[in-house]
C-alpha cells in the first residue's frame, strides 16, 4: 500500500496510458516501469533507495518512509509504475484543482474594528484609526468568521462571475503540466460525444 502511494516524478512525453498503449495492457516499456528495492535491517527504508531503470522518473519526496526492517530482516522487491488518471484511483491523482468565487466584502459601521481584524484567519482586515479596512482581498477564504465578529456589518458572498483557482500540484507534475491534461482530457470527452 505504501508503495502504491509513493509519489514519482512523471515522464508523460515518454509513457503511455495501458489502454492508448500499442500493446494494448499487456505491459510493455512504453506503458510500464520497473523499480526495484533492496535493503536489510535494522532501520527504515525510505523511498529515494528504489532504484529506477529510467532516470527521469524517480520519487519526489525521498524521505518517505516504506517499511522499518528490525535486526536480520530484509526486504527485495521490483515494484511496476504505470501512468493512469485520478478518476481510476486517487494515487494516480497529481494534485488538487479547486476554485471559489472571488471575494465581495462590504463593511458597514463596524464597532469594534480590532476585533473583527483579529478573529479573520488569513489576515484579510486591518484596523486603521477605529476603521477597518481590507488589505488583502485575495487572502479571504469566504469562511464568515468577519460576519459573525462584526454582527453582520460587514458582509462577504463569493462572486458568481469572477473566480480564484487554485492548482495544489503534489510534485509529479507542474501546475501547466496539469492544466493542459485538463484540458487535453476535456477535448477527448467532447470529440466522444460528437460521434
Amino acid at each position: 500500500h505504501r508503495l502504491g502511494l509513493v509519489v514519482l516524478k512523471t515522464d508523460t512525453e515518454s509513457y503511455f496510458q495501458k489502454e492508448t498503449c500499442k500493446c494494448k495492457g499487456s505491459g510493455c516499456a512504453r506503458c510500464t516501469l520497473d523499480l526495484t528495492l533492496e535493503a536489510e535491517g535494522p532501520g527504515i527504508v525510505y523511498a529515494e533507495q528504489l532504484q529506477s531503470k529510467d532516470p527521469a522518473v524517480v520519487p519526489v519526496y525521498g524521505k518517505t518512509p516504506l517499511v522499518k526492517l528490525l535486526e536480520h530482516q530484509k526486504v527485495r522487491l521490483i515494484a511496476r509504475a504505470v501512468l493512469s488518471k485520478g478518476k481510476e484511483h486517487i494515487k494516480f491523482s497529481s494534485g488538487l484543482l479547486y476554485y471559489q468565487g472571488y471575494p465581495q466584502i462590504k463593511i458597514g459601521s463596524v464597532k469594534s474594528p480590532e476585533a473583527v481584524a483579529e478573529m479573520c484567519p488569513t489576515n484579510v482586515f486591518e484596523a486603521d484609526s477605529k476603521k477597518l479596512i481590507v488589505k488583502n482581498k485575495e487572502a479571504c477564504i469566504l469562511c464568515m468568521a468577519c460576519v459573525d465578529a462584526s454582527k453582520g456589518e460587514v458582509e462577504v458572498s463569493g462572486s458568481d462571475t469572477d473566480f480564484i483557482l487554485t492548482i495544489e500540484p503534489w510534485g509529479q507534475l507542474t501546475p501547466g503540466q496539469m492544466v493542459d491534461g485538463l484540458v487535453d482530457a476535456l477535448h477527448e470527452q467532447i470529440d466522444a460525444l460528437s460521434v
